[in-house]
């Protein structure tokens, strides 16, 4: 503070006494250019000093995730949109998908809904594969407690959490050799998901000749361009009920399963693939109307009083990640928020 004082003194000073040494004609001039360059440089001067003074005293929160109760938890929605199988390959929408699939959340509480702007098959089907696998990476999340819940964050070969390769004082498993075996399992599972997103994505060119396509529910969809497509809605997974449903032991009847779930709550959050209608004229409002789109579509299915926004490429990078958020809302003065950017 005491160097811009002595600046700004500086300068006036230096302003008065140039002032003083021009002419009488001269004066009026040099005054205001010198008052218009003072007051630019007290104006910078003082919004410096507003944006450091909350650095000054940072406001630090801190949530507490075991105070909440499963009971206080509210339904939530969490919102994927994608719009460019090109520029967002469908493996890392996959991946986000799962990460949102296997957070540390209420099955029954939590929807996922993938809103797909270019109408893509190969988005489409890609997270009919998502849905598929997640049946065993989910379960496999809850019973070993991995982080981070992405699989290709999680098998790749830099990963501290969780990973073979990681110390024993790390694991807050049940058992260390029984999580090497589920893992190897679990990573060839993935390995074959990788395989068939590729072949996918080799044969998305035959598949842009196809006029239609059948989704779950019977029903036709004409493809046709990402700037000109009919809109649809595909229940991908449904809502699970309020009661926990484990799994079965790793044999059963003579057939081997691929892990031991007996004792592992198997239910996966609903996902719901959506693709709105789009006609060539009129305007789209890129991501927000897509977003518009997916509010209108949760409204009906799922209407959570709590929205979380991710794009395709933003995983869920902690599995407590959802409650935390929720502990800014459902604070003592959470009826005065209404957006949190978390974190």
């Amino acid at each position: 503070m005491g160097i811009f004082v002595l600046f700004f003194k500086w300068r006036i000073s230096t302003a008065l006494a140039m002032i003083s040494s021009t002419g009488t004609d001269d004066k009026s001039t040099v005054l205001g250019m010198w008052m218009v360059s003072i007051a630019g440089e007290l104006w910078f001067a003082l919004m410096w000093m507003l944006d450091q003074l909350p650095k000054m005293q940072p406001v630090r929160r801190t949530v507490f995730v075991s105070a909440l109760d499963e009971s206080m938890l509210p339904a939530m929605d969490v919102f994927v949109t994608t719009a460019d199988t090109e520029k967002e390959p469908p493996l890392v929408t996959v991946n986000t998908i799962l990460s949102i699939l296997a957070a540390d959340y209420p099955a029954e509480k939590l929807t996922c809904y993938v809103s797909d702007d270019s109408g893509a098959l190969l988005t489409h089907d890609a997270v009919a594969e998502a849905a598929r696998f997640a049946g065993l990476w989910v379960p496999f999340c809850r019973k070993h407690a991995v982080e981070p819940r992405n699989p290709e964050a999680y098998f790749s070969p830099g990963a501290s959490n969780g990973g073979v390769k990681a110390r024993r004082g790390d694991y807050k498993g049940r058992a260390w050799p029984e999580l090497a075996r589920d893992r190897r399992r679990v990573r060839r599972e993935y390995e074959e998901l990788r395989l068939r997103i590729d072949a996918l994505q080799a044969e998305d060119l035959r598949w842009r000749q196809r006029s239609t396509t059948s989704l779950a529910d019977g029903s036709c969809w004409r493809r046709g361009t990402a700037e000109d497509h009919a809109g649809a809605v595909e229940l991908v997974l449904d809502t699970p009920g309020s009661t926990p449903q484990l799994g079965v032991s790793t044999t059963v009847g003579g057939v081997s399963n691929l892990l031991d779930l007996s004792s592992v709550d198997v239910r996966v959050p609903a996902l719901v693939y959506m693709c709105r209608e789009k006609r060539r004229g009129r305007v789209h409002h890129g991501k927000a109307g897509a977003m518009n789109a997916l509010l209108r579509a949760s409204a009906v299915l799922s209407n959570a009083p709590f929205i979380v926004n991710l794009d395709c490429d933003h995983y869920v990078n902690n599995s407590q990640a959802l409650r935390a958020g929720v502990c800014h809302m459902l604070d003592g003065e959470g009826s005065d928020v209404a957006f949190v950017q978390f974190p």
